[in-house]
């Protein structure tokens, strides 16, 4: 494996599915185990150039039958975080009240495409 220990080799071939080897700084899963629930994994990377590849080729996941079901995000502060939910129910209400349409977030902005 390529840089610090994981607890896990799920992040190594989730990555290596992209195509990309990055090396790993850190590697932790989020919230307190529970019975049956999935957890987040924090992955931190050494290269900055990684990363935004990496959340680039992100899309291609969902093309994947083994991590159709895995999302990768940036870091995103307090402050983004509650925005971005804020923006998120407020798209919900748009596509809702208005079916016909096709609503997108583009630069965390809500764009009709």
């Amino acid at each position: 494996m390529r840089g610090v220990s994981c607890f896990s080799k799920i992040p190594f071939e989730v990555m290596d599915s992209l195509n990309e080897k990055p090396v790993i700084s850190k590697c932790s899963r989020v919230v307190a185990a529970a019975d049956g629930k999935v957890r987040p994994v924090v992955v931190s990377l050494n290269s900055r150039e990684t990363l935004i590849s990496l959340l680039r080729k992100a899309r291609e996941l969902k093309t994947t039958t083994a991590y159709s079901k895995v999302f990768l995000e940036p870091d995103r502060t307090l402050e983004q975080r509650v925005e971005r939910k804020r923006t998120l129910k407020t798209l919900s209400e748009l596509r809702r009240s208005h079916p016909e349409g096709r609503y997108v977030i583009r630069g965390g902005v809500i764009q009709c495409v």
